[in-house]
C-alpha cells in the first residue's frame, strides 16, 4: 500500500533545500523528518518537471502537485455489472448453478468480472434479501385441516 503524500509545505521545503541549497538527500531527510526514499522521489520528480528555485510566484499548491505528480488521469476500467435480480431468479430453476450463470455472463461480457468476484457480488446481493416467504391466503380457497378430521370420523 502506498504511503500518503506529505503536505505541500514539506514538499516545498524539500525542493528549497535540494534546488537552492544543494543539500544531500540524507541531510534533507533528516531536516524534514521524511524517509530518504520519499525525498529522493520528490527531487527526481522536480528535475523531471524542470523546476528551479525559487518557484514561480503564480505556482500554487495545486499547480505544484500537478507538475510533480501529474493529473490523475489513469483510466478507470468499468466492468459491466451482472443483473443480480436475474441471477437470483435463474438460480431457482432446477440444475442452475452460479458457474453456469457466470459462463453465460462471460459470453456476453468477455471483459467482465471473474468467477470469484461474480460470486461475491451475488452473495452480497443475496444477503440483502429478506428470508421470509409471503403466503397469501384467500378465504375459502383451501379447506382447513380440521375440516377433514370430521370427514374421517365415522358417524353413527
Amino acid at each position: 500500500m502506498s504511503r500518503p503524500r506529505v503536505i505541500m509545505r514539506a514538499i516545498r521545503e524539500v525542493l528549497r533545500l535540494s534546488l537552492s541549497e544543494h543539500r544531500s538527500i540524507r541531510e534533507i531527510s533528516q531536516a524534514c523528518a521524511l524517509p530518504k526514499s520519499t525525498v529522493s522521489d520528490y527531487v527526481k520528480r522536480a528535475k523531471q518537471a524542470g523546476l528551479s528555485w525559487p518557484l514561480r510566484e503564480d505556482l500554487d499548491d495545486d499547480g505544484l502537485e500537478s507538475l510533480l505528480f501529474g493529473a490523475n488521469t489513469s483510466p478507470v476500467q468499468v466492468k459491466p455489472m451482472p443483473d443480480l435480480g436475474y441471477l437470483h431468479r435463474e438460480l431457482k430453476r432446477p440444475h442452475m448453478t452460479l458457474m453456469l450463470l457466470w459462463v453465460e455472463y462471460r459470453e456476453a461480457h468477455p471483459d467482465g468480472y471473474g468467477y470469484t468476484q461474480f460470486c461475491e457480488y451475488y452473495r452480497r446481493f443475496a444477503d440483502t434479501l429478506s428470508p421470509t416467504m409471503r403466503q397469501r391466503h384467500v378465504a375459502g380457497a383451501k379447506p382447513r385441516s380440521t375440516d377433514r378430521l370430521w370427514e374421517l370420523v365415522p358417524q353413527n
